[in-house]
């Protein structure tokens, strides 16, 4: 539950500055994540080195932009607030 309120939270943030750059609509297309368990991490600031189980959390979302004039705006005001930024553009064609 921890998980889907914090990825809530960024997609949420993420809206957020685009409507600051006038950027409406920001879609959803494509969204994954893991939580993964992990009893490899030992403690460093203890000093009998305690081994601990801990969570890690990763994950992708992607955004249907609709405004690329402001496409570049929106990545590098993201990547002030520490989230990594990628392009992809995508098209589809029709053979004859």
């Amino acid at each position: 539950e921890d998980s889907v309120n914090f990825i809530d939270d960024r997609i949420k943030e993420i809206k957020e500055i685009a409507a600051g750059l006038g950027i409406e609509n920001l879609e959803i297309q494509n969204m994954d994540y893991r939580v993964r368990s992990s009893n490899k991490y030992y403690a460093a600031n203890l000093p009998d080195k305690v081994q601990r189980d801990y969570l890690t959390l990763d994950g992708n979302i992607s955004f249907i932009l609709n405004n690329e004039d402001k496409a570049t705006s929106l990545m590098k005001m993201l990547v002030e607030k520490g989230y990594v930024v990628n392009f992809a553009m995508r098209a589809n064609r029709r053979c004859r």
